[in-house]
């Protein structure tokens, strides 16, 4: 008894003039004129909303005070985020610190980065420009106003948590 494989008649590869005429009998229209050079971003979670919209309100104000700053210069950024840095008061032990900690502050750099991009006149601060904020607030920034490093204690999921969290949301 011999096994024979039955084999499947191969399926004719389709040419690029098939697809193309495949997708214009599906509803697509040969002329570009519905596509624009708008970026297109991820939708925003609703917890981050607030953060965004709160940095780029600072951010706005600082640039009403300061109107000559470029946003897309490092030092601009620089003298922004020691502003921030001054204003903000730490949560680390129950408040006792005088200052927000260095990751809260490189966090906030990306709101703001994310809500200027964001925004109507779409300024973009470039990644190479963030990294050096990042390295700024961990260094300079970090010894010339004491910042801390230190990182709020890890937490785990419990009963009495998911049941918070789910009456939250």
């Amino acid at each position: 008894m011999s096994l024979q494989t039955q084999t499947q008649p191969s399926r004719k590869k389709r040419t690029p003039a098939d697809r193309l005429h495949q997708a214009v009998q599906n509803g697509f229209t040969p002329e570009s004129s519905s596509c624009n050079d708008k970026p297109v971003y991820k939708k925003l979670a609703h917890l981050t909303k607030r953060p965004y919209k709160d940095m780029l309100e600072l951010w706005q104000h600082y640039l009403q005070k300061h109107p000559t700053k470029d946003p897309t210069q490092f030092k601009t950024l620089e003298h922004f985020f020691e502003m921030v840095a001054r204003q903000s008061r730490g949560t680390l032990n129950n408040g006792q610190s005088k200052h927000a900690t260095t990751h809260s502050l490189k966090t906030q750099a990306r709101q703001l980065r994310g809500a200027l991009k964001r925004a109507k006149d779409q300024v973009k601060i470039e990644k190479e420009v963030l990294d050096m904020i990042c390295n700024y607030i961990d260094g300079p920034l970090k010894e010339k106003l004491n910042l801390s490093s230190a990182r709020r204690k890890a937490t785990y999921l419990t009963i009495d948590n998911y049941v918070s969290m789910m009456e939250y949301y």
